[in-house]
């Protein structure tokens, strides 16, 4: 795995856990409303590939989108029914984004092992 793409994965890493899981463990409570938003604030949940540093890394493309990302390489392509971003977008909980942070976790193990 080259640095950047590493890198890529742990701003992914630190975005999920910034944006999203820090404010879960406080509470906050997301809902379903045209996409996602924070109850208390109405304002958007950041969970979308603009997003995401690891989708702007990849340079996610509407037409290709995940083509080339190691979360689709890895089968758990954001958009697939079961992979964890899709079950958080269903079901927005903290263990269910702690489910995602763990499948980008596990992508930089993965890519160790292969080393």
């Amino acid at each position: 795995m080259d640095i950047e793409l590493r890198e890529a994965i742990k701003k992914s890493i630190k975005h999920w856990n910034d944006d999203i899981i820090k404010y879960l463990k406080k509470g906050s409570v997301i809902i379903r409303d045209c996409g996602l938003i924070w109850e208390s604030s109405g304002e958007p949940v950041k969970y979308m590939d603009d997003d995401c540093p690891l989708c702007q890394y990849m340079g996610y493309d509407l037409l290709n989108p995940c083509e080339k990302c190691p979360l689709s390489q890895s089968g758990n392509e954001c958009n697939e029914v079961g992979s964890s971003w899709f079950i958080f977008v269903k079901k927005p909980t903290l263990q269910n984004a702690k489910k995602m942070v763990k499948a980008l976790k596990n992508l930089l193990e993965e890519k160790d092992e292969s080393k």
